[in-house]
């Protein structure tokens, strides 16, 4: 659990957090992404995929911060057979599309968003690597930014 704070610069309790969200306001409770891997809960690992030929062999290992995943009570679906490691409701039926494998958030801090896929160079999507990324955030000319002016 510490190597992994470490290596993320966070605290163990942010670790835990992804392994056992709190309850939020509202009713609302965020997404799991790990597991514990031993009973004394000091490791952590990627949870297993439950489904089909999946199950025992694959992990749910890809990070997808969309609603429509996070509903499932995962934040996480497995890159083969693109389901989220939930087993009630209709969860083991419902499979989300190829696009929700692509890369979307960077290693670029903690809870940050930027346009790019890390996988790929920006110069294959258009952008010159030696320039500054691009805002992608609210506009100061948004009247519904939430954002104060930079």
């Amino acid at each position: 659990m510490l190597d992994v704070a470490l290596a993320l610069g966070r605290s163990e309790a942010d670790v835990r957090e992804l392994v056992k969200p709190q309850k939020r306001s509202g009713g609302f409770t965020r997404p799991r992404y790990l597991t514990y891997a031993n009973k004394s809960k000091t490791h952590v690992k990627a949870i297993g995929c439950p489904h089909d030929r999946c199950k025992g062999r694959r992990f749910a290992d890809h990070v997808v911060l969309l609603p429509e995943v996070a509903a499932s009570g995962y934040g996480i679906i497995c890159t083969h057979c693109r389901r989220t490691p939930a087993s009630h409701h209709a969860w083991p039926s419902t499979q989300f599309p190829n696009t929700y494998l692509g890369s979307w958030t960077p290693p670029c801090g903690w809870g940050q968003f930027a346009p790019w896929a890390p996988d790929r160079p920006r110069a294959a999507i258009g952008l010159n690597p030696d320039e500054p990324l691009p805002w992608t955030g609210p506009s100061d000319d948004d009247p519904y930014s939430l954002r104060a002016s930079r």
